[in-house]
């Protein structure tokens, strides 16, 4: 959220954020892997494989983590987040 100096208005800066391409990403590898959940937030986007075989969704999580980081985060202003069974 941020408000311009003198306003009392507060925007949302996320509202015209075009998430669209890493949903696209993820359902990628999600239609590769079973027990896989997708969350849409405000300003990001989180793959969960808790639910997925421990081995397959470790693996599948480290080749989205590999494109994102090493392929899209210096073309696009992205932060990649590795959480306890879940890329953010």
């Amino acid at each position: 959220w941020f408000r311009e100096r003198g306003s009392t208005e507060w925007t949302n800066f996320t509202e015209s954020l075009d998430m669209e391409w890493m949903g696209e990403i993820f359902r990628y590898y999600t239609e590769r892997t079973t027990g896989i959940h997708i969350e849409t937030k405000k300003s990001s986007i989180t793959w969960y494989y808790h639910g997925s075989d421990p081995e397959c969704g470790q693996f599948q999580c480290r080749q989205c983590q590999n494109l994102l980081e090493n392929n899209l985060a210096h073309k696009r202003p992205i932060e990649v987040l590795v959480g306890r069974k879940n890329l953010e």
